[in-house]
């Protein structure tokens, strides 16, 4: 399992990271500097990158080295997912040896095979440092500056690595928000894989939409961690086409993973004993977009965006995320309460809101029922939550006294 932190660096400050003094007290040793040249496998029809699966071969020196990765999950900055090297004796894939993976399956059909050939590549130089902390946990911060190249068009790659080794991937967290408070970073939520696809497809990755499942057997403390990670990954997945200013989509998809990331945290200060660091950012960055969405006012979000400080939060948020069960000391709702209680109580509150308002709040409870809705739904069966969220989009949609009446008869599912 390799498990890293990402972070985007101006090519120009790339190369002061080594000699900032907080890396001092932990490098082991001398910069690694080495020229890799990598080249990414797929079929015609992007098999491969639709199963989320990455297949190479990288010259690393006089070494041929082979790597599968895939699957796992990516929040914050951070990047979890399978990984596994070969050595090659000469640059050609060795497919024999992938049926020792959780990928036999995908690689044991013959036409997939034989259809595979080079996508994209990449070039760049690496500067690796090895890093050893006070609690003998051990990482590689690499510095990577070069280009991912596909039919003739390229882009530049400027990024920190830090990857775990072995230890606490706190350590990661630690690292990453002492180099937001020195250097431009940005969180990278996207692998050299994933732009490499892209640029060879011609593809824009579509607006991301809100996607977590919880599960019946969660606590109510892992339930919201989930919740909150699924936030962070809409509002970073569609980060891109807010600062290039493209479809509408991105903004109005980055404003609902706001809100919804402000929901969860109203909801996670009632579970953990202490609250969760990045409400003052996230607070200017509503109002921003607020301004975005009505006037068309977009440079306040763009620079936010690309501020330090919001990496930072960013950082922060998935971290305290990350380890929901970590918690101690219950306040209103202990974090070893079920999801299901939790989801119960949420639920119960904002449909009795709703019921309650006035026509010049309901579009607001509404707002909220939804909301509950996409983060608790999951936990019950779909038959029995169809006919209330049915009802709820047509309160939301078509607002009206039919509306009403039928909302009103829709029988709460939780219960």
């Amino acid at each position: 399992m390799e498990i890293e932190l990402k972070l985007l660096l101006p090519p120009e400050r790339l190369q002061t990271v080594p000699d900032l003094e907080l890396l001092r007290p932990l490098t082991l040793g001398a910069p690694h500097v080495e020229r890799l040249h990598t080249r990414y496998y797929d079929t015609p029809a992007r098999v491969l990158a639709g199963a989320g699966v990455a297949l190479r071969i990288r010259r690393a020196g006089e070494a041929w080295i082979q790597t599968l990765k895939g699957g796992g999950r990516s929040a914050g900055g951070l990047h979890e997912r399978f990984e596994r090297e070969w050595r090659l004796a000469q640059p050609e894939l060795d497919l024999a040896v992938l049926a020792d993976t959780p990928y036999a399956q995908l690689f044991a059909d013959a036409a997939l095979r034989a259809s595979l050939q080079p996508v994209f590549e990449t070039e760049f130089e690496r500067t690796a440092l090895q890093l050893r902390f006070p609690d003998g946990t051990r990482a590689e911060l690499a510095l990577d500056r070069g280009e991912v190249r596909a039919g003739g068009k390229s882009e530049p790659i400027s990024e920190i690595e830090i990857e775990l080794i072995e230890g606490d991937a706190d350590r990661l967290y630690e690292l990453a928000l002492a180099l937001c408070e020195r250097l431009p970073v940005r969180l990278g939520h996207v692998s050299k894989a994933e732009r490499g696809n892209a640029l060879a497809s011609g593809r824009v990755r579509p607006p991301a939409r809100f996607d977590a499942r919880l599960e019946a057997d969660m606590t109510a403390a892992q339930a919201l961690g989930r919740l909150g990670l699924a936030c962070l990954v809409q509002l970073q997945a569609n980060e891109e086409g807010v600062l290039a200013g493209a479809d509408a989509q991105y903004l109005h998809q980055y404003r609902l993973a706001l809100r919804r990331l402000r929901r969860v945290m109203a909801l996670f200060r009632f579970v953990v004993p202490h609250s969760v660091h990045g409400a003052p950012v996230l607070r200017r960055l509503a109002a921003a977009v607020e301004r975005a969405h009505e006037a068309g006012q977009c440079e306040d979000l763009r620079a936010l965006i690309q501020d330090s400080r919001y990496a930072a939060t960013l950082l922060r948020l998935a971290r305290r995320f990350g380890r929901p069960e970590g918690v101690v000391t219950p306040r209103r709702i202990a974090p070893d309460t079920p999801a299901t209680v939790l989801a119960a109580a949420v639920l119960g509150h904002c449909d009795r809101k709703l019921r309650e308002a006035g026509a010049d709040a309901r579009r607001l409870h509404a707002g909220k029922a939804d909301d509950a809705l996409a983060f608790f739904g999951t936990l019950y069966p779909e038959a029995r939550v169809r006919a209330y969220a049915e009802a709820l989009e047509a309160l939301k949609d078509a607002p009206g006294p039919l509306a009403e009446q039928a909302f009103l008869r829709a029988q709460p599912f939780w219960a």
